[in-house]
């Protein structure tokens, strides 16, 4: 598995609830991905049914990156807030698909 070091900055305006953090919703976003969340899949048979793939494609596509998502780690370094905005510091780890090619 290849160290991805990304530092996701996402502004986030507080039309959170109030017992919500910037932190529980980048959290939620992300472990829907680990999760495969309904939405996450239901994003992932639109994308796949875009391409001009074979169904055996097309399966073998999603297959990949539902092992990608299964296996993707995070570890949230830091959260801020200025007003209404907040920067969540995020370190990534996914799997190399290049590798695996």
């Amino acid at each position: 598995m290849k160290k991805v070091l990304l530092s996701i900055l996402i502004l986030v305006l507080c039309a959170c609830s109030i017992n919500s953090t910037a932190k529980k919703t980048i959290e939620d976003y992300l472990n829907g991905y680990k999760y495969l969340s309904n939405e996450v899949l239901q994003d992932l048979d639109k994308v796949t049914n875009e391409e001009n793939l074979t169904d055996e494609q097309k399966n073998n596509y999603k297959e990949a990156l539902k092992r990608q998502y299964q296996s993707l780690n995070y570890e949230i370094l830091k959260e801020s807030y200025n007003g209404d905005d907040a920067i969540v510091t995020t370190k990534v780890e996914v799997y190399d698909l290049y590798q695996a090619q």
